[in-house]
């Protein structure tokens, strides 16, 4: 599988956004390394800049990678400085491990589900609806 993945990489442009499976990458080749970006969301609403900014520091530590805007100006990415790095198969280890954790930022920036009912809300809607009802059900 590794080296199916790595022949898909050999023949990936650098210095733009590609679309590689489900996602959309970059690497941006510089003069001392590269920067591996991969598209974390679309929009910058509220409530994802809110959870951005919640578990930004926290994935900068854990996993050695930041949120930046994408080149394009699509939206979010996920991001990674590699030093020394001028080539796709150079960085197959750390997309790997970016992509990975997009699972985990995809879970934070999703939207609240709601709680279930607790059996004492169904208790007091049971008696408001007798009280509205004249005691009849």
């Amino acid at each position: 599988m590794k080296d199916e993945i790595q022949e898909l990489l050999s023949v990936l442009p650098l210095n733009a956004v590609v679309d590689f499976g489900d996602d959309r990458v970059y690497l941006n080749v510089h003069g001392t390394g590269a920067e591996l970006g991969v598209h974390l969301t679309d929009g910058t609403s509220h409530q994802e800049m809110q959870a951005v900014l919640q578990n930004g520091f926290l994935s900068a530590l854990e996993f050695d990678a930041g949120v930046a805007y994408m080149p394009d100006g699509t939206g979010l990415a996920l991001t990674r400085w590699l030093p020394e790095v001028r080539s796709w198969s150079a960085a197959y280890t750390a997309l790997e491990a970016l992509l990975n954790q997009l699972d985990a930022w995809r879970e934070w920036l999703a939207p609240p589900k709601p709680a279930p009912a607790s059996r004492l809300d169904d208790r007091y809607e049971k008696k408001m609806r007798s009280l509205l009802l004249g005691g009849r059900q």
